[in-house]
């Protein structure tokens, strides 16, 4: 009898909490990678998907994906969040994540969590997966060879066009000034003071130093500031040495100077060249001492390469 009392009991509490359990169940997740291993610098994609399983649809509320899945993977794009249509008539509902990273050993890509909007308990997560990021081998037998420099493109003549007529217009301002200030001056009797240009080496080491009183690499800023020291040097080598140093790789440039200065100078000037490229193209970052070295090379280059003529001053 007790039996018959506690089964009427059960019964009714199991009708009640079946519909719950159902709808718990209403809204499938699920996150995959296209590949589990990759090398550094390497991309992979990770494909997340949500659908209900019974026929009620209701609106779901996606996981906002940053430029960060964790701090060791970085995304590197990701696609609108698309709709397919199954056999079944049910609506799929799929994004597409690029993401690469740069550090090696195994990460891991945290759950991605959805919810049904307008419901804060229903949430469901995908499962957590590992991503593993190899480092390039390195065969130590072979000797050290220079960083290859960026391969250029060829230059077409149709590229060249808007160029040309650039070049034109700008060649007829200049033409138009230089009359226009020829005839003003004609006109006018008093005697005006001489415009004092600076020499090449003046202007960089102005530069360097106003450069170096930003403090660009203290406050994050390295790329910056990397790419600032290479174009004050590269223009002062273009303006000293009459070659198109801003158009070069840095082999080249290096190559070009090799009868024009000594073997310490280029050493100097190579270890800036080089490291600005590490720093723009594989995302090195320089402790403060290599930092520092930059600079002092870079003073010393201009000041032992500067025209014997001048009155060379003491070095900062």
């Amino acid at each position: 009898m007790k039996e018959m009392m506690v089964m009427r009991f059960i019964f009714p509490l199991m009708a009640l909490l079946l519909p719950l359990a159902s709808y718990a169940q209403t809204l499938n997740v699920k996150a995959e990678l296209d590949s589990t291993s990759i090398k550094i610098g390497e991309q992979t994609s990770i494909r997340i998907s949500a659908f209900f399983s019974q026929g009620t649809e209701k609106q779901i509320s996606w996981p906002k994906i940053t430029d960060t899945i964790t701090s060791k993977i970085e995304v590197v794009s990701k696609s609108k969040i698309d709709t397919l249509i199954v056999a079944s008539g049910q609506k799929v509902y799929t994004q597409q994540i690029v993401i690469t990273s740069f550090d090696s050993g195994y990460h891991p890509v945290p759950p991605f969590s959805f919810s049904v909007k307008g419901d804060s308990g229903d949430i469901s997560e995908t499962e957590a997966m590992l991503l593993e990021v190899m480092t390039v081998p390195v065969d130590t037998t072979q000797a050290i060879r220079d960083i290859k420099g960026p391969v250029e493109a060829p230059f077409t003549l149709r590229e060249a066009i808007p160029y040309i007529i650039g070049g034109l217009i700008v060649v007829a301002i200049i033409l138009i000034i230089v009359y226009l200030i020829r005839r003003s001056r004609r006109r006018i009797s008093k005697v005006e003071e001489p415009v004092i240009i600076k020499s090449p080496d003046e202007t960089a080491l102005e530069q360097i130093m106003l450069l170096e009183q930003e403090k660009l690499w203290q406050a994050g800023k390295t790329k910056e500031f990397y790419i600032r020291l290479s174009d004050i040097l590269r223009i002062y080598s273009e303006q000293r040495y009459r070659i198109p140093a801003m158009e070069q790789t840095s082999d080249e440039l290096l190559r070009s100077l090799r009868s024009m200065v000594g073997d310490e100078q280029r050493i100097k000037l190579r270890q800036i060249l080089l490291l600005s490229d590490l720093v723009k193209f594989a995302k090195e970052l320089p402790i403060g001492t290599e930092n520092e070295i930059s600079l002092q090379n870079a003073r010393d280059f201009i000041h032992e390469t500067r025209p014997a003529t001048v009155n060379k001053e003491e070095k900062v």
